[in-house]
């Protein structure tokens, strides 16, 4: 009994300490018009707008939304412009598990429904940007809704008639800060304060769009973000290409890196038409590693390229993350994805991390389906339990066929005498 008792304890134990990262919304009821506030903790892969898909039904849908970085914490915000069940979705997102690096997709339902009162009107506040960031903290507020609303924020008391739009100064400390705004709600937006000293460098979106900038008469190109993927102690030289649109060598460019994880052995080379410089790799420990290559040409800078290393502990992982990366989701590709407490009816249902792509409509069960080979085994037992019957049933039947009825009735007189004696 103790050691049941223990069992159950780590389980739940290691449940609640799980380092999956979560979507989290501010609030569960949401309206259009309406600031969605949200939150993603312990992914240890750059998240930028882009990653952040909305799909309602089958078809992914483009709507208003951002995401900002905060030490390991993405904030992110979304308007929807009208009600419907939608869902959220982040693919290949990276964390630690135990001293593995695992990858898994995220996925959250979000449902939109206008709230009426009694005369049948709705309160909405439209709050722009979710965020801020940057050294004058700046948000737009605007009542999208159907009744005046009463709003207090930073020791004011406003009344915004239904329409008007306002804009206001938060004043808030250095750093990171939630500031309130209450209305029918309460509503806490992220802002990140900065020095006046200090550089401001925005989160860009992840994409592989080419940056292009034009610097003492050399026109050169590189990959806005690069991803390498390897196995612990399986490092090797990796290359960054440089497009060198102009005729002028780029053997005076001086490449730089920002990650102790990256070496520049030499000078940029010249490859046919591509300059490359070469990174030599060396991952000494599992994780998720970001950082800069930056290219300078007579001591200023003229490029950089953005440079994620994920490390694995075995080469199966890199094929899985890879793929995840790559390959296309379940509802692109028409299907369903059964969630914890649904099944899939089909057969060629596909696992994914989160769930099963299934080819037609998932099923709701309160239980967990049995497998197939324990469906098989208690088949079994009850095709042998009732050929044991009828076996049984058969052998009584032939025995008392094969009896003559003269050998029956001196069975039955031989045991009347014998009761008869015995007396």
């Amino acid at each position: 009994m103790k050691v049941i008792l223990v069992l159950v304890v780590v389980i739940i134990c290691s449940c609640f300490c799980s380092a999956v990262p979560q979507i989290a919304l501010q609030h569960e009821e949401n309206q259009q018009y309406e600031t969605v506030f949200g939150a993603i903790s312990g992914s240890l892969k750059e998240i930028g707008r882009d990653d952040l898909e909305i799909y309602e039904g089958r078809r992914e849908v483009s709507f208003e939304k951002d995401i900002l970085k905060n030490e390991d914490t993405y904030y992110f915000y979304i308007i929807f412009p009208r009600e419907g069940n939608f869902e959220l979705k982040v693919n290949s997102v990276l964390y630690k598990e135990l001293e593995n690096l695992e990858s898994t997709n995220l996925q959250k339902s979000i449902t939109i429904k206008n709230i009426k009162d009694s005369l049948n009107k709705t309160k909405m506040l439209t709050i722009r940007p979710g965020f801020y960031y940057g050294t004058s903290p700046q948000l737009t507020l605007t009542n999208s809704g159907e009744l005046n609303i009463e709003i207090e924020y930073g020791g004011y008391k406003e009344n915004l008639s239904v329409g008007q739009t306002k804009k206001i100064l938060p004043s808030v400390p250095e750093g990171f800060f939630y500031f309130e705004i209450n209305s029918y709600k309460m509503f806490s937006v992220p802002i990140i304060k900065l020095n006046l000293s200090e550089t401001i460098i925005k989160n860009e979106s992840n994409t592989t769009a080419n940056i292009s900038i034009n610097k003492s008469k050399i026109n050169i190109s590189v990959p806005g973000e690069i991803i390498f993927e390897l196995v612990i102690g399986e490092g090797g030289k990796r290359y960054l290409n440089i497009e060198n649109i102009s005729n002028e060598s780029c053997l005076n460019i001086e490449a730089k890196s920002s990650m102790p994880l990256i070496t520049i052995p030499s000078s940029p080379s010249i490859n046919g038409l591509l300059c490359r410089v070469e990174l030599d790799l060396n991952p000494s420990t599992i994780g998720a590693y970001s950082g800069l290559v930056e290219l300078y040409l007579n001591s200023e800078r003229v490029a950089s390229s953005k440079i994620n290393v994920f490390v694995f502990s075995i080469n199966t992982s890199v094929q899985n993350f890879t793929t995840n990366l790559s390959g296309k989701t379940c509802g692109e590709q028409g299907k369903f994805l059964c969630l914890e407490n649904q099944e899939c009816p089909a057969t060629e249902g596909i696992s994914y991390s989160n769930g099963i792509c299934c080819p037609i409509e998932c099923k709701n069960s309160n239980e967990k389906p049995k497998t197939k080979m324990s469906s098989i085994i208690i088949g079994l037992i009850i095709l042998a339990f009732v050929l044991s019957v009828v076996y049984v049933l058969y052998m009584r039947s032939k025995k008392i066929k094969s009896t003559k009825p003269e050998d029956r009735f001196k069975q039955i007189e031989s045991s009347y005498k014998k009761k008869i004696s015995g007396n």
